[in-house]
């Protein structure tokens, strides 16, 4: 059980598409490392293009190559015949991750929750957990703290302690697969080594290892570091926690400006507490003109009024 309780907590935490597995002859992450053009040519050229699962396991063995990946996920999904219930589930919440981290697709928030949700009628408990932090952030659908514990729930994967610990979180926008008990060291270090590869959810990752000081000494300067480096990278949630930095002072000077730009940003994508920010700081006249049309026009988007 502690095996199995640290390889979700490695999976979970970096962010990866690649899921616990049956016994199978899927590609492995050491196997990724070692594909040449050729050969993903080679095996793009042979697969089964009606067989979905094979479909799918060539997307996995091309997340390297995140475009190619998340097309490969959609072929699996439209092709349809999965062998197994499982692969079906694993392919919706591989694409659903494409849609939300934006690489391999265009960012579409909207879009993730619907593969989630596919996801999680498939069996999907990660797409359980992925939909946890959607529902309780509100991020494109109608923030619902209830539902967000439901999913959380459901997952299995936490005890009640860990379940209420995500639901009192606040401040940034770490994930709930980050609120997990203890890690591994060796985990933490794989995780600053992955976020060094410029994937801005495992830099916002990053950012709340150092923020929170759970499993880390906490340093304000190396979170900002991370998170900075996630927002400039389109990380919807790390540009809402960039501007809690900037507001707040964490691990910089105060900015009310800078605070303003950032959750502006998140803000326009859908991300629910960025357009409550916003919203108060345009009443405030806080880092921008005052103006309260404006502020009114962020409520009624948090409200969805309009």
């Amino acid at each position: 059980m502690k095996i199995k309780r640290t390889l979700q907590t490695l999976l979970l935490l970096s962010g990866t598409l690649c899921l616990l597995t049956p016994a199978t002859t899927l590609t492995t992450w050491a196997d990724v490392a070692t594909h040449t053009s050729a050969e993903i040519a080679k095996m793009e050229a042979e697969v089964d293009t009606a067989d979905a699962t094979a479909l799918y396991q060539l997307g996995l063995a091309l997340q390297n190559t995140p475009k190619k990946s998340c097309g490969w996920m959609q072929r699996a999904i439209d092709a349809g015949n999965f062998g197994q219930l499982y692969f079906n589930a694993a392919a919706h919440y591989s694409l659903g991750h494409c849609y939300e981290s934006g690489e391999g697709a265009y960012q579409n928030y909207a879009k993730a929750v619907e593969l989630y949700q596919q996801a999680d009628e498939l069996g999907s408990k990660d797409a359980q957990v992925r939909l946890a932090l959607f529902y309780k952030h509100g991020l494109s659908i109608q923030k619902n703290e209830a539902k967000a514990k439901e999913y959380l729930v459901k997952s299995g994967y936490y005890s009640a302690d860990e379940v209420a610990e995500f639901m009192v979180y606040d401040g940034t926008h770490c994930p709930a697969n980050y609120v997990t008990g203890k890690v591994n060291p060796l985990l933490v270090e794989s995780l600053i080594v992955r976020a060094e590869t410029g994937n801005p959810e495992i830099q916002n990752n990053a950012g709340c290892l150092f923020f929170d000081g759970k499993w880390v000494t906490k340093d304000d300067k190396k979170s900002f570091y991370w998170m900075e480096k996630a927002a400039k990278n389109k990380w919807v949630m790390a540009q809402f926690s960039l501007g809690y930095y900037y507001e707040e002072g964490i691990g910089v000077e105060p900015d009310y400006y800078k605070a303003f730009e950032w959750y502006k940003k998140a803000a326009e994508v859908g991300e629910k507490n960025a357009q409550q920010k916003l919203s108060a700081f345009y009443f405030q006249g806080k880092g921008t003109s005052l103006d309260v049309i404006a502020g009114f026009y962020w409520l009624a988007r948090v409200n969805h009024w309009l």
